[in-house]
């Protein structure tokens, strides 16, 4: 059995395996650090979105949004999905 990591849905397509595979997306330890650091840093709470055009109206009732997309800090938001960020 080959594995192969992909550390990013953009990098699929280069990949090194070409036959036939399965793939499996895991995001739960960036996720699962981010949010811990969220809370370390002082989060009373995170309310998960569905949509990007639900950012401005929490941003505007003050809360502090976060969200990316390909890895980079979505246009509005004011903290990326790193955390690294929360420290």
């Amino acid at each position: 059995m080959k594995i192969e990591v992909i550390l990013s849905p953009s990098l699929y397509d280069g990949r090194q395996l070409q036959q036939p595979c399965t793939a499996v997306a895991v995001d739960v330890l960036r996720a699962t650090t981010a949010l811990c650091s969220m809370f370390v840093a002082g989060a009373q709470e995170v309310t998960p979105l569905t949509t990007l055009e639900e950012l401005e109206g929490y941003r505007e009732k003050g809360y502090l949004v976060a969200a990316e997309r390909g890895g980079m800090k979505v246009e509005g938001a004011m903290l990326g999905n790193s955390p690294t960020e929360y420290a």
